[in-house]
């Protein structure tokens, strides 16, 4: 999915709002994951629709995250957004990604610990 969304230039590749959109992303993902779940179902294997598509939503919004940190960034809507425009010093993004390392690491103890 990710090989589409490139455009060859003179120096190298970038990025293009069709693969590194959140809306056009999420709708990528959606579709694939209900194709995916179309091949499952030619092979009788288990499978449900609605879990298949909501995994490739969220496979497009984790790869748009991991996106908006580098310095090519991703797109909201025509404007390009990356995490690396901004100082590393900043008391609101690190309080936050700080934030977002606590409850990761509190969901990943989420089995152990029941703490939701």
């Amino acid at each position: 999915m990710d090989h589409a969304g490139h455009e060859r230039k003179r120096f190298g590749t970038r990025r293009t709002w069709i693969t590194h959109s959140i809306f056009t992303a999420s709708a990528l993902g959606v579709f694939l994951g209900i194709l995916l779940a179309f091949g499952f179902e030619y092979a009788n294997l288990p499978f449900s629709f609605v879990i298949f598509a909501f995994q490739g939503f969220v496979s497009a919004l984790s790869h748009l995250f991991l996106d908006a940190i580098t310095e090519g960034g991703i797109f909201i809507f025509t404007k390009r957004f990356a995490l690396a425009h901004f100082r590393y010093d900043n008391p609101f993004l690190n309080t936050g990604f700080a934030l977002l390392g606590i409850f990761l690491l509190a969901l990943s103890l989420y089995p152990q610990i029941k703490i939701f």
